[in-house]
């Protein structure tokens, strides 16, 4: 009888664990379908590292000033991600405008092909 009560033990934390992780998977799907969708595409941390390397006239990800820059980059609280990625383009693509590319900030952000290497695919 006890080996029977046992193994009926083993199987309920087996059906917890299972109810546990379809759970967590439906949260997951919930989260991700409410978060509303971000039209420029990347993550924080690729926008940061464009903004440094353009910021530093290179193209290497790799570069010491770029990861000096980065790691100096004061990092405000944004509200969510996409807020924190509109920032970083914002100032992107200040950048290119300063420097004559691009007409004006406003015209770079409406531009969906502006994007830096790396930010839409990784580098």
């Amino acid at each position: 009888m006890t080996r029977l009560k046992s193994l009926r033990f083993i199987g309920g934390l087996f059906a917890l664990l299972a109810l546990t992780a379809f759970t967590d998977q439906v949260m997951a799907r919930a989260y991700a379908e409410a978060a509303p969708k971000c039209e420029i595409p990347g993550n924080p941390t690729r926008w940061r590292t464009a903004y440094c390397m353009a910021a530093k006239g290179t193209d290497d990800v790799e570069s010491e000033v770029v990861h000096q820059c980065v790691r100096n980059l004061k990092v405000s609280k944004f509200t969510d991600e996409c807020a924190e990625v509109q920032y970083w383009k914002k100032k992107w693509c200040g950048l290119w405008v300063r420097q004559g590319v691009v007409k004006s900030v406003p015209v770079c952000l409406a531009d969906p092909k502006m994007l830096p290497n790396g930010v839409a695919e990784g580098f």
